[in-house]
């Protein structure tokens, strides 16, 4: 197997399309085919799985595919080193939207004196994971704990949820806000692979409470605003809360539910870590320790 049939096939698990990886390549279509008919003689296993005119992966094929990619970002790498004479010291950086908008700017304030090189990405948790394991980013902290054997995860700091609503809600008067005051309230939550859903959600199946949101949103600010409106009740990051300081909303803690969770520090295992990737780890760090 070469380099040419390894870039193949992440064309075609990319475009799920002959047809369009050949064109992505320059290569024609027959060509595509055949390296991808040789992968699957050398490797004694069924790649990809032929439905409607449109190419779904197998679970052999997966497999294969994680470890292609992480050949090629380990050659591309070597080749970028070469060209530069040294190690490259970019990093691309990922953020849940509650970690980008409290520690970010802190962060890079501090790590720019470092490194100028880094780019950073916020978005939720879910695709953060999902970016790592593509290696589309070097490292990411994300909302919640992970378990994987692809990636080394390290909590670094705990954060607190709330319920927030309007001070004019009826249950604001609530000395002892119980999971019963809510069964019947309209939730206006984040979306279902944010790391804030995740910890909600887990928390009140536990006791047996299944949450339909009536608004759900990528937006906590815009949750915030329709918790103003007091058009529905939210639960979101006391950090977050404390560090906006809305105006007509209150917070409270539902009594005997915990709502905690880590943000967690993720990288792939076995990859490589230049002394910007070190850098970058060990002040993440010591800003969460102070």
């Amino acid at each position: 197997m070469t380099l040419r049939h390894f870039r193949i096939l992440i064309a075609v698990v990319k475009f799920k399309s002959i047809t369009a990886a050949a064109k992505h390549l320059y290569m024609s279509q027959p060509a595509v085919s055949l390296a991808i008919k040789e992968m699957e003689e050398y490797y004694g296993v069924k790649l990809f799985d032929r439905l409607s005119r449109r190419l779904f992966i197998t679970a052999e094929g997966i497999k294969i595919y994680e470890s292609i990619l992480s050949i090629v970002k380990n050659v591309d790498d070597l080749y970028d080193q070469m060209q530069q004479g040294f190690y490259p010291n970019q990093i691309k950086l990922g953020a849940s939207i509650t970690y980008g908008t409290n520690f970010l700017p802190t962060l890079l304030k501090e790590y720019l004196k470092i490194n100028p090189d880094i780019n950073t990405t916020i978005m939720n948790s879910g695709k953060l994971i999902e970016s790592v394991l593509r290696h589309e980013l070097d490292l990411a902290i994300i909302e919640g704990p992970i378990s994987s054997d692809k990636l080394i995860s390290s909590p670094i700091i705990n954060d607190k949820l709330v319920v927030i609503m309007n001070k004019d809600h009826h249950l604001a008067k609530e000395k002892n806000l119980k999971l019963d005051h809510l069964k019947d309230q309209p939730f206006l939550l984040r979306e279902p692979d944010s790391g804030t859903r995740k910890i909600i959600d887990s928390a009140f199946l536990t006791f047996g409470f299944m949450i339909e949101p009536k608004i759900e949103s990528t937006s906590t600010l815009a949750l915030i605003e329709a918790v103003k409106a007091n058009l529905g009740i939210s639960i979101i990051s006391k950090r977050l809360l404390d560090l906006i300081a809305p105006n007509d909303i209150i917070s409270m803690n539902i009594k005997n539910v915990a709502l905690q969770r880590p943000f967690t520090l993720i990288y792939l295992k076995n990859r490589y870590m230049n002394q910007s990737f070190k850098d970058l780890i060990k002040l993440i760090m010591q800003l969460e320790t102070k």
